[in-house]
């Protein structure tokens, strides 16, 4: 096996092909890649790899064989499922380390075998894997914050007079009580024929709004990104957002003045007040204080540089399983 002073690394993402015009397969294949390739430090050079769904076993051993021996692999979201047990044990093998980053997916029914790295996409997820992964040869976690779009790292000019409250997601990701809705711009991200007309209006609110709807998971295991939080903290604005959010604690905290209970409207209808009437006054300026110390752990840097480090920690254990 390669040591990792053997620079630069081979890197093939791994997507399904079927979900490339997801926005979390965007964001943590398409253009996590091209992040690292922008803003790394040349330790890795990456690879981007589709993968289908393939029904003869000998299709998924001749897909593996697309990537040279002693890579490393990072599949992204499920893509993993698209291989069975023996061609996974065939492609772990012949690579230097296999890494899954389990955006968006059930964690309890991934495959536990032959993976030596499961990236974590927030503190929450990352706790729950360190304490899954007791044995070393069940594999190790690393922590890759889930960075905002690249549309929102440009600078947009916003009038900051009064208050211009903005959602930017799935409409039916978005919980606002019927006397906000003149107070909210709501705006569907998932309407791709409109989609950078939307972020741009979008870009040009001073404030995010993001809270969801209570929705529970009927006995999966899903953890979600604070990625609402990072984008307004990108973008340099306040947000409301609900405090049951994995990583609000970690990440925001208690002292963070537009925390909401989703389960209590009044507590959202006073933080949009509060927000609206008090504009650019003392709690704002916290909220501002705080999200500014999130903004550093997903800026395009420190992602690239967080991407190098889990690649090299998870090869550094690959290289002491295969010997």
């Amino acid at each position: 096996m390669p040591n990792i002073s053997n620079l630069p690394l081979e890197v093939f993402i791994v997507y399904a092909r079927s979900t490339l015009r997801l926005g979390s397969t965007h964001l943590r294949a398409i253009q996590l890649a091209d992040c690292v390739k922008k803003y790394g430090s040349g330790k890795v050079n990456i690879n981007l790899l589709p993968i289908s769904n393939m029904r003869l076993s000998i299709l998924r051993k001749a897909w593996c064989l697309q990537i040279p021996k002693g890579a490393i692999v990072w599949f992204c979201k499920d893509a993993i499922i698209r291989l069975d047990e023996d061609a996974l044990e065939f492609l772990w093998l012949r690579s230097a380390a296999v890494l899954v980053d389990h955006i968006d997916r059930d964690v309890r029914v991934v495959e536990r075998n032959y993976v030596d790295c499961h990236v974590a996409i927030s503190i929450t997820q990352k706790r729950y894997f360190d304490e899954l992964l007791t044995n070393g040869s069940d594999g190790i976690s690393a922590l890759l914050h889930h960075q905002a779009n690249s549309f929102f790292y440009q600078k947009f000019e916003r009038d900051m007079q009064a208050m211009n409250l903005g959602y930017f997601g799935a409409l039916n990701n978005c919980l606002l009580p019927n006397s906000l809705h003149n107070d909210v711009k709501i705006l569907d991200a998932e309407d791709n024929q409109s989609w950078n007309e939307s972020a741009s209006i979008f870009a040009s609110c001073n404030a995010h709004y993001a809270v969801r709807p209570h929705t529970p998971l009927q006995h999966r295991k899903v953890f979600k990104p604070l990625l609402k939080a990072f984008t307004a903290a990108i973008c340099n604005v306040p947000v409301i957002l609900h405090y049951q959010h994995d990583d609000f604690s970690d990440l925001l905290g208690p002292e963070y003045p537009y925390a909401v209970d989703q389960d209590d409207p009044t507590t959202i209808l006073g933080a949009v007040d509060r927000l609206k009437t008090h504009w650019q006054g003392s709690e704002y300026r916290l909220a501002m204080d705080i999200l500014s110390s999130i903004a550093k752990l997903v800026s395009l840097e420190a992602t690239a540089k967080n991407f190098e480090a889990a690649v090299e920690l998870a090869m550094d254990h690959g290289n002491k399983l295969r010997g």
